[in-house]
């Protein structure tokens, strides 16, 4: 396995890349009239959870026996990196916060197809619909843009050239996970929304539906944010510029949107809507 990694990495990409849209196609035809289907669209959403799964545990497989024929691991790791390191530098660059994007955005779309099993019939098809159409966009941006598995033409180098020492820190194991948690949650409420535009259903529905999702998203979004500023606290002090990573400028804004979004809905709940 060891000899054809990237290789396999970029099929197992190809491979949910095709899942995702055969579940997206399931899920929109389940919809138009044959709800027969949602089981199938169900266990595709779980098979495209299972590809993305193998393809983090390649990468991360890559960085912990310092692989360095594929470009992201030379990039952003080196052999003095302790293990756990190793493991943060999933999240260290672009392709491989891409490829863990992915996988939290698949994690809690098989949840959420596992928890809307037997309800919301009329919106769950285009509940899965979107969020298999979320999980698309990103394997074909991986592929074609950002593919974590690419291989330096040159050949491995003898060691990488690690990850930057700003990042090298306790926080950078659990802060970025925490964001990203907050970012992907919201891919939840947002199909329920596509769904019930699609399907007419304006009521009350869908907003006391995704309530709790709602609640989840904002709570990483706030604890990543703090965990965030800890981090910033102890690299830099009162003064001085992080470095350049792929989650720091747009954590701000998403942590103000849920806030409209969950009073409402509290509201209905309160007064038995």
């Amino acid at each position: 396995m060891c000899s054809s990694l990237p290789e396999l990495g970029t099929i197992v990409l190809c491979a949910v890349l095709v899942a995702a849209a055969y579940t997206l196609a399931v899920s929109l035809v389940a919809g138009a009239g044959r709800p027969r289907l949602l089981r199938a669209a169900r266990q595709g959403v779980y098979g495209t959870l299972g590809l993305v799964l193998l393809a983090t545990l390649l990468l991360a497989h890559a960085f912990v026996t310092h692989d360095f024929r594929v470009r992201y691991v030379a990039h952003y790791s080196d052999r003095s990196m302790p293990t756990p390191l190793l493991v943060a530098a999933l999240w260290g660059g672009q392709d491989g916060s891409l490829l863990w994007w992915v996988l939290l955005s698949a994690l809690l779309a098989g949840a959420c197809a596992w928890w809307i099993r037997g309800r919301y019939r009329e919106l769950a098809p285009y509940v899965i619909a979107t969020l298999m159409a979320v999980l698309l966009f990103f394997a074909i941006v991986m592929l074609f843009a950002s593919n974590p598995f690419a291989v330096l033409p040159a050949g491995a180098p003898a060691d990488g050239r690690g990850l930057n020492y700003q990042l090298r820190n306790f926080y950078m194991i659990v802060h970025p996970p925490a964001l990203y948690l907050g970012f992907t949650g919201a891919a939840v409420p947002f199909a329920f929304a596509v769904a019930a535009l699609v399907t007419g259903r304006l009521d009350s529905e869908w907003i006391v539906a995704t309530r709790k999702w709602m609640l989840f998203s904002w709570l990483f979004l706030a604890l990543g944010n703090a965990l965030g500023m800890l981090w910033a606290y102890e690299e830099l002090g009162w003064g001085g510029t992080g470095p350049g990573i792929p989650w720091r400028t747009p954590r701000s804004c998403p942590g103000s949107r849920p806030a409209p979004t969950c009073t409402p809905s509290w509201s209905r709940s309160a007064a038995g809507c």
